[in-house]
This record gives structure tokens, sequence and C-alpha cells, in this order.
């Protein structure tokens, strides 16, 4: 038997980014509030990010993932958080 696909397209992934939405707002990369009235491709956009990337087989699981920017979320890449800087920037956002 094959498993059913939980990925992003699939949906257990739409579940998970649903109750993200119902829980917080706040960005675990930048600790910045995540507007919701922005559009889906506004840098400032809600997104889901993987904690352990889903190519280093990261699980898509609400242990492994956390409310993003879609900037920041961008900027994380494929990166481990301790791979990080934590995403320092000089702008005070």
């Amino acid at each position: 038997m094959v498993a059913k696909h939980q990925g992003r397209s699939g949906r257990p992934w739409a579940r998970i980014k649903a109750q993200w939405k119902r829980t917080t707002r706040i960005c675990y990369l930048c600790g910045a509030w995540i507007p919701d009235d922005v559009p889906w491709n506004d840098p400032l956009a809600y997104t889901v990010d993987h904690i352990d990337p889903r190519s280093n087989g990261g699980p898509p699981t609400m242990e492994n993932t956390a409310p993003a920017h879609r900037r920041c979320n961008s900027r994380k890449g494929t990166k481990q958080l301790h791979e990080l800087e934590l995403l320092k920037t000089s702008r005070a956002w």
C-alpha cells in the first residue's frame, strides 16, 4: 500500500497551515507581527516554514513547522536554524 502524499499540495499540509494561522501571527524567525491584509506574494505575507527542511528529511508535522514572513522563509531557504545568524539585519522592520 502506498502512503498518502502529505506534502504542500496535500490535505494534511492545508490543515497544518490553517491550524497555525488560527494560533499565532508572529514570525518565529524575526519575531515581528505577520499582517493578514497583504497579498500572498508580498514579502510580509503569511507562510508556514519547515524548521527542519523537507529537503533534509524533515516531516510535515505541526512540531516541525512554524509561521514566518515570506521574506524570512525565503532567506532561511533549506538551512537549519543553527546554521543561521537568526537573519540578522541592520534594518528595523
